[in-house]
């Protein structure tokens, strides 16, 4: 803090006007007694002097006080180590005592420098200046405290955050999590004096951060079922818009796993490790076989099932957290305690109390969308209420239970079967029953009625299956509506169940919304204005994102966008125009479906070929290491003949590399000198098995020939012609017939091989199958006799 200097009446150490000289003359002051009183006036002038220099003097002695102390405090306080710089954070705490202390310390120190009438006058001097410094230093850690205690309260939140993530598998964490954010908020939030409202937003932020990061977590590790689960369980009490992302993110991933599951377990059956040949036509069968979508005993959406657990709710204890039942059964669903551990494991409220409310839902929930998902509405509400082999015999028609009776028999402990079904249904808004009736004919478990933008099949796919049943239902209205006419083109669907490319909240999100291009519609404005008033039929919101539509909101877009917000729709209409619930397995062929696992599989056939082609190239180096380091030719060719691994041309390289390594020939073993010499030898004659005679000339030269064939066999550059190979193949049958190793059968190629083994296949005899290779393919008789007895060898 800057003072103004202060500027003394009088200067120091001198009195103004100048000092009062004493008169010379005695009678200055007059006489006759005058002179007493004009002296006395003269004492009491030179009094108020100095007076009033004393009063300059402490003034000053004031000012300069406050000056030191003033300067003293603010480096004690706004110093690089002073109270208030320092006294931050957690520092705060006790920051106005210290201040105030050494406001008293500074004070007293540099007041002992004055006299008395100083010290007195500082104390109204400072007063302001010191209340002002606690003012100061009181705001400063009443703001600290809050920031700290803020600050505090977020790292809480935010530790559980990440503990949710890192446990993400641990049964029950997250609601142990949830169960201490609670406490945490209410606390907080109380010695702020927060509103209940502003309590629960604050808690459904933190709960929505705690979900997202173990939904996170999950799917980063590839556990996209527990993702789902994670979010299911805790959708109630998380931000949609989020839940919505993430739960579609999950939905779509779930798909993909599925889908390369599918593929890879295809690759396995139809690939054939030892020789990396690949079945197509096995494969083609296949995949037809897993193209199939499900469209039996499938729930009707999310509107759909919140309806049918408030109806088993209303059914079983309308919504009383704390009955019991005769058997035992516990809480607003009726679990029977027998099922609670199972029950909640699966539903990841492992250890949970039967009696809590929010665990009984949870679980109860999990069970029941489990039953609606696999028997439909109808059949979930048998499985509950008389086990699941009565759901599936319900569902597939049959007309008694398991124990034999019709399903209207009375139960020895409550309704019937059928009973408890109606009873249920009429809980059921009137939208969603099983109105039974038709739809003109049209059946959607026969036929998909609409087309899709290639490139875009896996986002249909993608659709959640009631929404995708309400697109093919619209589809086959339109195609009905419209398809005598000349012009009649399907749909054109361009986008479905995604995760990217749409606005935030949008129904794409959740694998419920889709987009059918304008192309013909925009040249038919009736069609379109027939899909905008009859979407509702089938339970679709439509909404323009086409320029000149009406909704400048979307002027940018090129698509009439279809939203499933829950709308009712019922399905058993659509299927062949029956009634009552669909049965559990009934499919319907999915192009869509197909051209996806058509990819995944090439996609994995890929990646075994490339395997198997890494396998076998590390199986030779381990070989050619083996044979470099023998100890003899004819122990590494024995090493290489007997390895069944290696192919024909892999052999031959690896024992032309051996005998170029022991300098010996690579059939007979002996040194390569020998060659040559061999082309001059004499005509004596050597019998083979065959009968016929061969001179050693004609032996030596069939060696010659082999080795040279091996050689070139070697050079990845060269090529042998048929011409060549025909020579070649005649050297080997004489050394063959001489009973020479390593010839005839090393030389028969696995092409020739394999074309002789067809044409003994298709032929009636071995003439026939001569004449079959010398006809289409232009063998010699030679090679066809020799090629087709390999055949019959093998």
């Amino acid at each position: 803090m800057k003072f103004s200097s202060y500027q003394p009446v009088v200067n120091p150490n001198t009195i103004n006007p100048p000092a009062v000289q004493a008169p010379k003359d005695m009678e200055v002051y007059g006489t006759g007694g005058k002179e007493w009183t004009a002296l006395a006036g003269a004492v009491g002038q030179a009094t108020k002097v100095l007076a009033q220099k004393q009063d300059d003097e402490d003034a000053a002695d004031v000012m300069d006080a406050r000056n030191r102390i003033m300067t003293s405090l603010n480096e004690q306080l706004y110093g690089e180590q002073g109270l208030m710089t320092l006294g931050v954070g957690k520092n705060a705490k006790g920051l106005t005592d210290r201040v105030t202390q050494a406001i008293q310390d500074t004070s007293a120190e540099i007041a002992k420098d004055y006299n008395p009438r100083v010290r007195y006058a500082l104390k109204s001097t400072l007063n302001d200046n010191m209340l002002n410094y606690q003012r100061i230093a009181t705001g400063q850690e009443n703001r600290e405290r809050e920031s700290t205690e803020q600050a505090d309260y977020q790292a809480a939140l935010n530790i559980n955050t990440q503990n949710a993530g890192m446990t993400w598998d641990v049964t029950n964490a997250l609601t142990n999590y949830e169960n201490d954010t609670r406490r945490i908020i209410l606390a907080y939030g109380a010695k702020r004096g927060w509103t209940g409202e502003q309590i629960q937003s604050e808690l459904m932020g933190a709960i929505t951060k705690q979900v997202a990061s173990a939904a996170t977590a999950a799917i980063t590790a590839g556990n996209y079922d527990r993702a789902a689960q994670i979010l299911q369980v805790n959708r109630g009490k998380m931000d949609q818009n989020v839940y919505n992302q993430l739960y579609g993110s999950v939905k779509q991933k779930q798909d993909v796993a599925k889908t390369y599951t599918t593929a890879d377990d295809i690759v396995n059956q139809c690939w054939d490790p030892t020789t990396g040949r690949f079945d197509w036509n096995k494969a083609n069968e296949l995949i037809k076989q897993n193209s199939y979508r499900n469209v039996g005993g499938q729930g009707t959406g999310t509107s759909s099932k919140e309806s049918f657990f408030a109806a088993i709710e209303g059914q079983e204890s309308g919504g009383d957290s704390t009955a019991v039942s005769p058997a035992g059964a516990v809480g607003i669903y009726q679990i029977m305690p027998d099922n609670w551990p199972s029950w909640s494991k699966e539903a990841g409220y492992e250890g949970a109390d039967p009696n809590d409310e929010a665990a009984q839902r949870a679980v109860g929930k999990y069970k029941l969308g489990q039953y609606y998902d696999k028997y439909g509405p109808a059949g979930a509400m048998v499985a509950w209420y008389a086990g699941e082999e009565n759901a599936k015999r319900y569902v597939k028609g049959e007309t008694t239970d398991i124990w034999g009776r019709p399903w209207d028999a009375p139960q020895s402990n409550g309704p019937s079967i059928q009973g408890y079904v109606d009873s249920v249904m009429s809980k059921l808004p009137a939208g969603e029953q099983n109105a039974g009736g038709g739809s003109g004919g049209i059946d959607i478990s026969k036929k998909v009625y609409y087309t899709v933008k290639p490139g875009k099949e896996g986002e249909v796919t993608n659709l959640g299956h009631s929404t995708w049943a309400k697109l093919n239902a619209l589809a086959a209205l339109y195609e009905q509506a419209f398809g005598q006419q000349n012009d009649y083109e399907p749909f054109y669907v361009t986008a479905g169940g995604s995760t990217k490319g749409h606005n935030p909240g949008s129904k794409h999100y959740e694998n419920r919304a889709f987009d059918i291009a304008m192309d013909s519609l925009a040249r038919h404005p009736e069609r379109l204005q027939w899909l905008q008033e009859h979407a509702a039929d089938v339970g679709l919101k439509p909404l323009n994102e086409y320029a000149g539509y009406g909704n400048e909101q979307w002027a940018d877009g090129d698509n009439f966008h279809f939203s499933d917000d829950g709308g009712d729709f019922d399905e058993n209409a659509y299927m062949g125009g029956s009634t009552g619930t669909a049965a559990s397995g009934e499919t319907i062929y999915d192009p869509t479906m197909e051209k996806s696992l058509r990819s995944a599989v090439e996609a994995a056939l890929q990646d075994r070929t490339q395997a198997y082609k890494q396998d076998k190239q590390n199986h030779f180096d381990d070989v050619e290491h083996a044979v470099d380091t023998a100890g003899s030719f004819s122990a590494a060719k024995a090493l290489v003949e007997g390895d069944t691994t290696l192919d024909l041309q892999q052999k031959n390289t690896l024992i032309g590399m051996a005998a170029s390594k022991f300098g010996v020939n690579r059939n007979t073993g002996l040194p390569t000198g020998s060659r040559s010499s061999g082309r001059k030898s004499s005509s004596t004659s050597v019998v083979g098995t065959s009968g016929a005679k061969y001179t050693v000339k004609e032996i030596n030269n069939a060696r010659y020939e082999v080795e040279e064939y091996y050689e070139r066999m070697d050079d990845p550059n060269d090529t042998i012609s048929r011409t060549d190979q025909r020579r070649y193949n005649k050297a080997a049958n004489l050394l063959q017939d001489i009973g020479e190793t390593g010839s005839g059968d090393n030389l028969a190629s696995s092409d020739a091989l394999e074309m002789a083994r067809h044409a003994v296949e298709v032929t009636a005899d071995d003439e026939e199958a001569a004449w079959y290779l010398i006809s289409n393919y232009g063998y010699s008789e030679e090679e066809a006799d020799y090629y087709i007895k390999q055949a019959h060898s093998d």
